[in-house]
C-alpha cells in the first residue's frame, strides 16, 4: 500500500483526524542556525487549508512553543513545544505540571553553558525549560562534540536534566516522563480522534511514531507515521516509520493533497 492509499480514509473523515508534524527538517529545511530557519509561503498555505478541514492540526517541536508559533505565523494551530513539555492552545501557553520547578533552573543552566563555550564556535541556545548546544557551524564536528560531552556530564550532575540528541545538537531538557509521543496521544484521547498522521525527521520523532502505533494496537485507532529523509537523517528514523518522503517539497505536496 502506498502513502496516499493509507490516508484515503483520513481525508474522508477529517472531523475525527489529527494532522501532526515536526517543524525543523520536516516543514522547513534545516538552516545553519535555529533563528534563520523558515517555512515557505506554500507550506504555510497548506497548513492553513488543513486547519480549515481537520479536527486538529498540530506543530510538534523541540523549540519552545512560542518560537514555533513565531516561525509558522498562523493562529488556530496547536503548538506543542519543548518535546511535549509545553504547548500553546487557543492563544494560551500551558506547561506540564511536573516542569514548573525548571523555570528557575533554565537561566542558570544557560549562563553556565555560555561561559563554557564563549570562545568556541558552539552556539548555546536559551530555552524556557533548558538549553541546547548547536555545533552545526563547527569546522570539526567530532572535536566540537568531544568538547560538549564532558560539559554536559557536569551539568547532569548538577541539574535534574536529561540529554536529547538531534542533528548536530545536544539538548538538556527536564528529566520528566513526557515526550512528543505522550503529548500527541493525550491530545488524540482528549479530542476523541480516531485517526492521526505524524511527520518527522529526527530521532526525537521516533517517540511519536511508537506512541501512535501503541495507541493503534490498544484502541479503535488508525495511525500513519512518515519519516522525512535527508542525508543527515539517522537510519533508525525511517526504519521506525510506515512511509518515507524525500524532503520538505514532498511533505508540502502531501499536505496539499490531504487538504484538497
Amino acid at each position: 500500500m502506498d502513502i496516499h492509499s493509507a490516508l484515503v480514509e483520513f481525508k474522508a473523515h477529517p472531523g475525527v483526524t489529527g494532522i501532526f508534524s515536526d517543524l525543523d527538517g520536516t516543514l522547513s529545511a534545516i538552516a545553519r542556525t535555529p533563528e534563520s530557519a523558515s517555512i515557505t509561503p506554500d507550506v504555510r498555505e497548506a497548513l492553513t487549508m488543513l486547519n480549515e478541514k481537520y479536527k486538529v492540526v498540530g506543530i510538534v517541536s523541540g523549540r519552545d512553543s512560542d518560537d514555533a508559533k513565531r516561525m509558522v505565523e498562523l493562529e488556530g494551530l496547536l503548538y506543542i513545544g519543548s518535546h511535549g513539555l509545553e504547548w500553546i492552545e487557543e492563544g494560551r501557553r500551558h506547561y506540564a505540571p511536573q516542569v514548573k520547578k525548571y523555570f528557575g533552573m533554565a537561566p542558570s543552566l544557560y549562563n553556565e553553558l555560555s561561559d563554557y563555550f564563549a570562545k568556541t564556535d558552539i552556539r548555546v541556545e536559551k530555552k524556557s525549560l533548558g538549553a541546547a548546544l548547536h555545533y552545526r557551524l563547527s569546522a570539526d564536528k567530532d572535536a566540537a562534540l568531544a568538547l560538549i560531552e564532558p560539559v554536559v556530564e557536569k551539568m547532569l550532575a548538577k541539574y535534574p536534566m536529561q540529554v536529547v540528541r538531534g542533528r548536530f545538537v545536544v539538548e538538556l531538557k527536564p528529566d520528566v516522563a513526557q515526550d512528543k509521543g505522550g503529548a500527541i496521544v493525550a491530545i488524540c484521547q482528549r479530542e476523541e480522534l480516531s485517526k492521526a498522521l505524524y511527520l518527522g525527521d529526527d530521532v526525537t520523532d521516533i517517540d511519536a511514531f511508537r506512541a501512535l502505533r501503541k495507541l493503534e494496537e490498544t484502541e479503535n485507532f488508525k495511525a500513519v507515521s512518515v519519516a522525512v529523509a535527508s542525508n543527515e537523517a539517522a537510519d533508525e528514523v525511517a526504519e521506525a516509520a510506515d512511509f518515507t518522503l524525500a524532503g520538505v517539497d514532498e511533505v508540502e505536496a502531501l499536505l496539499r493533497w490531504l487538504a484538497e
